[in-house]
């Protein structure tokens, strides 16, 4: 495995433990590590500053040039020095995880915590190397006697908490965290992971503690969008508008960010602002540097709130009529939408007819019976006509695929007139909804009427033998027409 794959694969398996990056980098040469009471670490030689009152000055490399650093007494939490043999050990753990051996890791650390048991950095690392390992419970007590012997180390704090919460144990993962702030607040991430915890408990007086700790976090990394939209998520749904109110800050400080401006958008939609919902997501939709599936989704959403702040003046939002949706890429792509949108507006009946009558032109008839149900159940009354409607006709297409023979009726032997156009209406691409259509007219005698109906189909219908079926039929019926013409003449 090559270097920087492996600094990679280190990196990964970090982020995977929570952290903002990994704990071991492949140390340089040897060199003396100077911890400050902020969380940094200076690597280099201590060359003097042995004055307790004057500054600790560190000689350190930087862009391949020896430089001086004076660092404040106050501002230095302790010094640690490695020997030679200790020095190799931590070099050998290094390069052990780099390879993604973090057994090797282990063992090399095993040595050096018994070289230097009271070295807080020593078990953290072990403790790290443990958790690499799959070694959950082994790592505990290393992490344990990390955070004993160097009550401020926020990075052991953090794994201990991670590694607690990992092995089920909220109640100490809470406790950890706690700590893990108090010792360095800031940590977003940590306050973030400790408002989670919270909220899952739900005992009582944590969803106070999680808003609190979600508002320090935002105070902390003011453009942090996942502690945003953490601390919305946790005043929904009873307390809308404090919610509303730490997104439109967190948007009006970045206009462009997609996560924020889509839950936003969304509760602006909720309270019939549609207009506005569309204007918060114009800034990201403008980004150049967008994912495709994310553009896909935002136009999904645009389209939706253009649709509700027309009054849904049409059947369903642009892009989404089967009718006009021939193309496979394109139906799929629109079930694709109709699915985000339903994510957005659950109850809402014409988007799942919508959906159902995409899954009908795509020849998945099981799939559109279900949506065809829930738009039934949703309404409105006109909505639930068309589903039931649908209905009958998605099952005599079912019946008709698994039985040999079976008629092509979708409505039965003798529809009316009112019940077919409406079907010819909703599934324009079927030639059996137009010969449904015709036929009803030409019972009732209309066959001046059928013959349009007819002539309608074969110019909807995409398969070329249909098409000629229905012209067939329309010059029949016209002729009819004029025959009765004549009759009705003499």
């Amino acid at each position: 495995m090559g270097r920087p794959v492996a600094l990679r694969l280190l990196r990964a398996l970090a982020l995977a433990l929570g952290l903002a990056g990994a704990l071991f980098c492949a140390p340089a040469a040897r060199a003396d590590e100077v911890h400050l009471v902020d969380g940094t670490v200076l690597r280099g030689d201590v060359v003097e500053g042995t004055d307790p009152e004057g500054p600790l000055v560190v000689a350190v490399e930087r862009e391949g040039q020896r430089a001086l650093v004076e660092v404040p007494r106050a501002e230095v939490r302790r010094v640690r020095r490695l020997s030679d043999v200790e020095e190799r050990l931590l070099a050998r753990a290094s390069e052990a995880l780099l390879a993604a051996r973090p057994t090797q890791a282990v063992a090399f650390l095993e040595q050096l915590v018994a070289r230097r048991p009271t070295d807080p950095t020593a078990h953290r690392e072990l403790g790290f190397a443990l958790l690499m390992a799959g070694e959950l419970q082994q790592a505990l007590a290393p992490l344990e006697e990390a955070c004993a012997l160097d009550p401020i180390d926020v990075d052991a704090r953090l794994l201990l908490a991670q590694a607690y919460e990992r092995a089920a144990r909220p109640g100490d993962a809470i406790e950890a965290y706690r700590r893990a702030v108090r010792a360095g607040p800031r940590h977003v991430r940590a306050w973030r992971a400790l408002a989670r915890l919270l909220l899952r408990r739900g005992a009582q007086g944590d969803r106070e503690e999680a808003l609190d700790a979600l508002r320090r976090a935002s105070a902390e990394d003011p453009l942090d969008e996942a502690t945003a939209l953490a601390w919305a998520a946790a005043l929904l749904p009873d307390r809308r508008a404090e919610a509303r109110a730490v997104l439109r800050a967190f948007v009006g400080r970045a206009p462009t960010s997609p996560a924020a401006a889509r839950a936003l958008a969304k509760l602006e939609a909720m309270d019939g602002r549609a207009a506005e919902a569309r204007a918060l997501l114009a800034p990201a939709l403008a980004r150049e540097d967008l994912p495709l599936s994310l553009r896909e989704r935002l136009r999904a959403e645009d389209a939706l709130y253009a649709w509700l702040a027309a009054d849904r003046a049409t059947p369903s939002p642009e892009g989404t009529d089967a009718a006009a949706l021939a193309d496979p890429d394109r139906l799929a792509a629109a079930e694709r939408r109709l699915a985000w949108q339903l994510e957005l507006l659950p109850d809402e009946g014409r988007l799942h007819l919508a959906l159902a009558r995409v899954l009908l032109r795509a020849g998945r008839v099981a799939a559109a019976r279900a949506e065809l149900e829930r738009a039934a159940l949703a309404g409105p009354p006109p909505v639930a006509e068309d589903a039931l409607l649908l209905q009958e006709a998605a099952l005599a297409l079912e019946r008709a695929a698994l039985v040999p023979n079976a008629p092509r009726d979708l409505l039965g032997p003798k529809p009316s007139v009112a019940r077919t156009a409406r079907l010819a209406a909703l599934l324009p691409w079927r030639a059996e909804a137009h010969t449904a259509h015709g036929a009803a007219l030409e019972r009732e005698g209309h066959f001046a009427a059928a013959a349009e109906a007819y002539r309608t189909g074969a110019a909807r219908v995409p398969e070329p033998a249909a098409r000629e079926r229905l012209a067939g039929l329309a010059a029949r019926a016209a002729a009819e027409a004029a025959r009765k013409r004549r009759n009705e003449g003499t």
